[in-house]
């Protein structure tokens, strides 16, 4: 896995997720999203490059 930086650049956000995407195409019985409350954020204060 390359170096992303910190924060991600913008395009690199989009790439994860066309690649997230691929690979639940690929593999859909594998694969399965499981909503849980308040998960998103880690990911969102990375690609905003703040921290708690």
């Amino acid at each position: 896995m390359p170096d992303l930086g910190y924060p991600a650049p913008p395009v690199h956000g989009e790439l994860l997720v066309r690649m997230q995407r691929l690979f639940r195409e690929a593999a859909p019985d594998q694969i399965v999203y499981v909503p849980t409350e308040g998960a998103d954020e880690p990911f969102h204060r990375y690609l905003r490059g703040r921290t708690r």
